[in-house]
């Protein structure tokens, strides 16, 4: 029986990241958006590795053939462990370029309500002046 829980984490959660990299990268690109579109980027391959260097291992488990299994079978596993190294520094920089994002419009959000009360005592001693 296959769980759907493996299939959320190891499909659709990086597609989602890959999507969020790409969207925010079109809206402004700076250093944020880019840590964040390598890192997706990177968490996709990585996954499609260890899911290939899994396949290419546990296909020749059934074999018959003699060294079926302990041809290459180190590589695979060096195969598998790079891939999954880049799967998580990818996760890492997907999560440095989000923190760096959210500060950043933390930033414009807080300059724009400062402009906002700005304008808004301007427009009252404004009025207050006219009076």
């Amino acid at each position: 029986m296959v769980s759907i829980l493996p299939l959320l984490i190891y499909l659709i959660i990086p597609v989602v990241m890959l999507i969020a990299g790409i969207l925010a990268h079109r809206g402004k690109a700076f250093w944020a958006t880019w840590m964040m579109l390598i890192g997706s980027i990177l968490v996709v391959i990585g996954l499609a590795g260890m899911i290939a260097s899994m396949a290419m291992i546990y296909g020749n488990l059934g074999s018959t053939a003699p060294m079926a299994r302990g041809t290459g079978s180190s590589m695979r596993i060096v195969l598998m462990a790079i891939a999954g190294l880049g799967s998580l520094f990818g996760s890492l920089a997907y999560a440095a370029g989000l923190i760096g994002l959210c500060a950043r419009w933390g930033a414009t959000a807080r300059r724009a309500a400062e402009l906002e009360e700005l304008t808004q005592s301007l427009i009252t001693e404004r009025s207050q002046n006219q009076n």
